[in-house]
């Protein structure tokens, strides 16, 4: 491999490391969400901190480094610690050994090869569930995704640095490199995992791909499901006096290295009088999408109908690891709606009139 294609892919790793610190900045000040019980789909409280240098975010829980510890000792000391969030997959990290700091473009493309090598093992999840299946890189379909999405977040770095010596960005940077031992069934296996001084971890092909998601698919219909006493229905329904319908569909993801959040939502208030029902207003539709760490997330919606007594929307959100770019696009007939850049999505059609009030 020439000179060229070595810096070409030093650029990229240093650009990795920047966006990471940038997206930690950024993603500590994205809006936590916690819903209220009486109108989950509206009523979401917002509660921002930034993070400060030596602070990270960790399933939803803000870490602070002891002085002198390095953030990445200290996420892979929890991971070691929280073993239990693996159980159901049956997989254990039991073992983290330093091997050495990376000092050459050589060097580094060395690691890469290691860490993108055929018979690498990356998570691959079955449609929406937390279950995943270890799978060697040679037989996975998208096995060029994994490589191009780490490159085009390298690509970002090299404009931040003030200095075009490539020794001195190393210094910088404090890139280095670690091994993770796993265990399976019974089997040890390795994975390399590449972390900065200043900024945590960095790549790990298991870390950086390994999430937990909670899907949330709530409309009024269902409100009876997650109330403590049952709603009492003989005649509710007729009863003259204020109704309502609220719908609000959405996922959050939470992983070791970030997390994610986006959802649609819309409510719907009336009245109900002599069993004839009536919109009086409206909230929403609307739409959020946030994100911290190594994950991206996109909802959005699409208008069909917009009256007094009736809305129409064709809705849908993806997520996706690294940094992915995901672009929803509406169009043709019904509900008709395309996601792409996303490592999973969902989308339908939603029609609130007067009859789905109560």
């Amino acid at each position: 491999m020439n000179k060229i294609i070595f810096l070409k892919k030093a650029n990229i790793i240093f650009s990795m490391v920047a966006i990471t610190l940038a997206i930690m900045i950024v993603g500590c000040q994205q809006e936590d969400f916690e819903m209220n019980s009486e109108n989950p789909a509206l009523q979401l409280k917002s509660n921002s901190k930034p993070l400060a240098s030596d602070e990270f975010e960790y399933f939803g829980n803000i870490i602070k480094c002891r002085k002198g510890e390095l953030k990445w000792q200290k996420q892979l000391s929890l991971i070691l610690e929280d073993n239990d969030r693996l159980k159901e997959n049956e997989l254990v990290l039991e073992d983290v050994k330093y091997i050495d700091k990376i000092r050459s473009t050589h060097q580094l493309e060395d690691v890469l090869e290691q860490i993108f090598n055929d018979l690498s093992l990356c998570p691959v999840y079955k449609d929406n569930s937390n279950i995943f299946t270890l799978v060697p890189l040679k037989d996975i379909s998208e096995k060029k995704r994994y490589r191009e999405a780490i490159d085009s977040v390298f690509s970002y770095m090299q404009s931040d640095k003030k200095s075009n010596n490539q020794n001195d960005i190393f210094d910088l940077t404090k890139l280095n490199v670690v091994e993770l031992t796993w265990k399976q069934q019974n089997v040890n296996f390795n994975t390399i995992c590449l972390v900065s001084d200043k900024e945590g971890i960095i790549y790990d092909l298991l870390l950086s791909n390994i999430r937990f998601i909670e899907e949330f698919n709530y409309y009024t219909e269902k409100k009876s499901d997650v109330q403590t006493v049952p709603r009492l229905k003989s005649g509710a329904e007729n009863t003259d006096g204020p109704v309502e319908y609220f719908f609000y569909n959405g996922v959050n993801l939470s992983g070791y290295l970030g997390s994610c959040l986006c959802y649609v939502a819309c409510g719907a208030y009336g009245y109900n009088n002599n069993g004839i029902k009536t919109i009086t207003s409206w909230n929403g539709p609307t739409q959020y999408s946030g994100a911290s760490g190594t994950w991206s997330a996109n909802a959005s919606f699409n208008l069909i109908k917009n009256e007094s007594q009736e809305k129409s929307f064709v809705w849908a959100w993806g997520y996706s690891t690294f940094y992915g770019n995901i672009s929803i696009s509406f169009g043709g007939f019904g509900a008709g709606f395309s996601v792409s850049g996303a490592k999973e999505s969902k989308g339908a059609l939603e029609e609130i009139t007067p009859s789905k009030l109560y």
